[in-house]
C-alpha cells in the first residue's frame, strides 16, 4: 500500500465514512492530496493510513 493513490470514494469506503466527509476534510486542509492533472485528485496511501490510525483528524 506504500505508493498507491486512492480516489475519494475508495478512502470513504475504507474508513466507513461518507464521501462528503472526505471532501470536507480536504477543504479544511486536514487531508493531504495529490493532483493528477486539472481535475483528478488522489489521496496517498500514507495519508489513508494516518486517517485509519486516527491521528490529527479532528
Amino acid at each position: 500500500m506504500e505508493d498507491r493513490l486512492f480516489t475519494f470514494p475508495e478512502v470513504a469506503e475504507r474508513l466507513s465514512v461518507s464521501l462528503s466527509f472526505i471532501k470536507q476534510l480536504r477543504r479544511e486542509g486536514k487531508l493531504r492530496t495529490v493532483r493528477l492533472g486539472r481535475k483528478a485528485v488522489r489521496v496517498p496511501a500514507a495519508e489513508v493510513a494516518r486517517l485509519c490510525s486516527g491521528k490529527e483528524v479532528a
